[in-house]
């Protein structure tokens, strides 16, 4: 859940910069023509802030960098640099971590300079969110230390609490579960302090709510670490609800969900864990963020794979993967510690300027370090540029391959629906049915009671073992062996036993624990009938169903029938031909739509059987399916 530092830094360090009434950029836009420089430049920083609150990401660097110039016309370094520090907080929240650097470092040189501590601190909590975002934690906890020793400095309690969050977030991410627990005391410790002070002196309640809200948050993080899960689900729906109470951003409460489903799925409520993570996703479709997408879709696919649910883990895992990899680069990495290397070096640098200004010597160093130092930031910005453009490619990419498989998904689903009904129509149609009756008519005219009571009996069931299985997509490989023993029977006596038949299975296989489409082996079988043992001139036919397992379960049907050449010879009437071509159509249309819904691998093997003579002997089936099928 790395995501969560991204809350606290935006809240510290942004609000506080436009603490006016709320406003609409409708009513603040026009207020531009009348407004000296100073009002200038805070109109176009709540504009700024007003569309980052929306993601307007565009429109609140557009008018952000209109202030820029005013505040350097006027000459003010603190407004200067809150500019830079502003512009830099949103690039890191649209993603360009590259730009947000460039802007922050700016920030933070002119902030030191002029000895602004408070706003110093806010510089560098920003940094230290963008090691955090690469899993630099040393790094981020290292410029957070010193972030909080401005904010003492400076006497911003409110700041200095987030900052101990922070710091506790970045040790838990670190497995320093001691150090973590040692700034949440701290942080705690404060706000007690604040609880007693806020009725003595004014205080900025919101900012207050939100400390307390975030330290609740971390905390949760670590009871979740030290396996305390129970414990830690408590802790994220007080936090839920404080959320509601004091309008929380939404990405705090994609943190919380995600924070409460992964608890459940630790504790194996699955159910709830799912379910959390899909209120999670839903916020997320109106504020797209890598991280947050990857933490969810890693979590995701573990809490399907404890469901059994593996294909569907399996595509979150995918989508994982892809976020992870756009995120997670060496090269950003490398270059972002060479930014704050170089303003290691600067103010390093500047120290000596101070101390020997009289020396050409040191004027001679400080000149080629600020060289030095452009051609660092050069080279960090051009080994970047494609970061931007890679992030912008990657969201497209992501909600594309999301949208592309829901539309996939839905129309093999609907196309599998028209099959299956195809096939149920196949099955039951009017040829089978009036053939049925003829069959039962012609017991009776031979007062054949018993032969109508069978026949009878045995269509009912078939007619049921149908429409059940029609149903499901999967049955039991039971459940459809049961079903070929009766529509083999039924069609040996509509044929007056003119064939046998025999149904094997393999001693090893459990075939209640296998699960295959319903109906997907009558064709072949119905098949065999039609096109083969019907057309013998003795009644000596045979079919032979094995069914084995070699990795694969195998299904063979064998009959010793006129072969595939010698039927397609035989002419039959229309109504006939066409009703078999279409059984066999529908199902190979069936097979091919499973193949791709299920990502599985169907296949059908047909092998004409001949004699010594070469004269055709029968067919031979074989389908081969997997034994995983979900």
């Amino acid at each position: 859940m790395k995501k969560r530092t991204l809350v606290v830094l935006l809240l510290v360090f942004h609000t506080s910069l436009f603490s006016q009434s709320p406003a609409s950029i409708e009513e603040l836009i026009p207020k531009l023509q009348s407004a000296n420089d100073s009002e200038k430049i805070d109109l176009y920083g709540h504009i700024s802030f007003l569309y980052m609150s929306r993601d307007r990401f565009d429109s609140a660097i557009y008018y952000m960098n209109l202030s820029l110039p005013i505040s350097q016309k006027l000459g003010d370094p603190k407004k200067i640099g809150n500019a830079y520090n502003n512009l830099g907080t949103i690039y890191r929240m649209s993603g360009e971590n590259e730009r947000a650097m460039e802007n922050l470092v700016k920030a933070l040189t002119i902030f030191e300079k002029n000895n602004f501590n408070k706003q110093s601190s806010k510089a560098l909590g920003n940094i230290s969110y963008i090691y955090t975002q690469q899993q630099n934690y040393n790094e981020a906890v290292k410029t957070l230390l010193q972030a909080a020793q401005k904010s003492e400095a400076a006497n911003d309690t409110l700041t200095l609490i987030d900052l101990h969050s922070t710091i506790a977030q970045n040790y838990q991410y670190l497995k320093n579960l001691p150090e973590a627990r040692n700034y949440i005391q701290k942080g705690e410790t404060l706000i007690n302090t604040l609880r007693r002070r806020r009725f003595a002196e004014p205080m900025d309640s919101v900012k207050f709510n939100y400390a307390v809200s975030s330290l609740k948050k971390v905390s949760a993080g670590i009871y979740t670490d030290a396996g305390d899960f129970n414990a830690a689900i408590r802790m994220l729906k007080e936090e839920l609800d404080d959320s509601k109470t004091y309008n929380i951003a939404g990405i705090n409460k994609i943190e919380i969900y995600t924070g409460l489903g992964d608890n459940y799925f630790q504790t194996g409520r699955y159910d709830s864990a799912l379910a959390y993570t899909d209120r999670a996703l839903e916020l997320l479709r109106e504020d797209s963020i890598p991280d947050a997408y990857k933490n969810i879709y890693s979590l995701r696919a573990k809490i399907f794979s404890g469901m059994n649910r593996f294909r569907e883990a399996y595509e979150a895992y995918v989508l994982f993967k892809n976020v992870s990899d756009s995120i997670n680069s060496e090269k950003i990495t490398k270059s972002i510690s060479e930014i704050q290397a170089k303003y290691e070096t600067e103010k390093k640098n500047q120290q000596i300027a101070d101390l020997h200004k009289e020396k050409k010597t040191q004027r001679m160093i400080i000149g080629l370090s600020v060289g030095a130092l452009v051609i660092t930031l050069g080279l960090f910005l051009l080994a970047l540029r494609s970061r931007k453009l890679q992030q912008k490619l990657f969201r497209q990419k992501e909600e594309l391959i999301i949208k592309e498989k829901e539309i996939e998904k839905n129309a093999l689903e609907q196309r599998m629906t028209e099959l299956e009904q195809m096939a149920l129509r196949a099955q039951m149609n009017p040829h089978f049915i009036f053939n049925s009756l003829n069959s039962v008519q012609h017991f009776m005219m031979n007062n054949d009671a018993e032969g109508v009571n069978k026949y009878l009996g045995t269509f009912a069931h078939l007619v049921r073992q149908t429409l059940n299985n029609s149903g499901k997509p999967l049955i039991p490989l039971d459940e459809e062996i049961r079903y070929l023993d009766t529509y083999l029977s039924l069609e040996r006596m509509k044929s007056n036993n003119q064939f046998e038949y025999s149904i094997s299975v393999q001693n090893d296989i459990d075939t209640s624990g296998i699960f295959i489409p319903g109906m997907i082996l009558q064709p072949f079988v119905e098949n065999s009938i039609r096109h083969g043992v019907a057309h013998k001139e003795n009644k000596d036919g045979l079919i032979r169903i094995a069914i084995s397992r070699n990795g694969r379960l195998i299904c063979q049907i064998d009959d010793n029938g006129v072969g595939r050449q010698k039927a397609s010879e035989i002419k039959t009437n229309t109504a006939d031909t066409g009703y078999r071509s279409q059984g066999m159509e529908i199902t190979m249309h069936r097979i091919e739509a499973i193949n791709k819904l299920y990502n599985s691998s169907i296949s059908v093997q047909f092998t004409d059987r001949t004699d010594d003579r070469d004269n055709a002997t029968g067919t031979i089936v074989k389908i081969e399916l997997p034994t995983n099928l979900e």
